[in-house]
């Protein structure tokens, strides 16, 4: 289980179980028609069910004694039949999960200038601090929400902005961590309601366009 090293430690608030499972492999097929495929047979016989006359082309006591032949050529790429199997998944932790957020945004203006990019261009940039609230829906309700933050524009045009935002989210949540929430195969699935909330706290880096009217 990922969720159990100590790298994935900084998971533990939104997933406590994560499982990376990869298997793979190869089995021979033994139905192939004859019982050497492989090797050229050698036939013994005076005349075979097709009418394939074996004697020799020379006389020996005068008779064409009996000869042998292979029964046909057999191919050099000829190999093990084999069938190849590959499977892999995530089983992760089924904890109701966010659907979508609705929020009212108040942006503080704090800097407006000019910032250079080339010898003889520039472009305009704000930056400013943000306050947000609204309400975060799960899969089964919804909680209130609210953020704060800062960040910066940098206006390619008139209209037409690049932004950066990092910001500060606190919102009550259902806590992931309860038995039985892990997918282990045809175990059931929890009942979303069983889960208890909790304050979560959520530190957002978002990256987006802007277009004034």
């Amino acid at each position: 289980r990922i969720s159990k090293e100590s790298f994935m430690n900084w998971m533990q608030p939104m997933v406590n179980e994560l499982k990376f499972r990869a298997s793979y492999g190869s089995l021979g097929n033994q139905n192939v028609s004859g019982n050497y495929p492989y090797i050229a047979n050698m036939n013994f016989s005076e005349n075979d069910p097709g009418g394939h006359n074996f004697r020799l082309s020379h006389f020996l006591n005068g008779t064409r004694p009996m000869g042998v032949e292979p029964s046909g050529l057999v191919s050099p790429s000829l190999t093990w039949v084999k069938i190849n199997a590959l499977n892999f998944g995530l089983d992760f932790t089924r904890a109701p999960y966010p659907q979508y957020s609705l929020l009212g945004d108040y942006n503080y203006k704090l800097y407006y200038g000019k910032l250079s990019v080339t010898k003889n261009g520039v472009i305009n940039t704000s930056i400013y601090t943000s306050g947000s609230a609204g309400i975060l829906k799960f899969i089964h309700k919804s909680y209130p929400v609210i953020a704060v933050g800062v960040g910066e524009r940098f206006y390619l045009t008139n209209n037409f902005a690049f932004k950066v935002d990092l910001r500060f989210f606190i919102n009550n949540a259902p806590i992931p961590f309860k038995t039985g929430a892990l997918r282990t195969g045809i175990d059931p699935i929890p009942n979303y309601d069983t889960f208890e909330d909790r304050v979560t706290y959520t530190t957002n880096l978002e990256f987006g366009v802007n277009y004034l009217f």
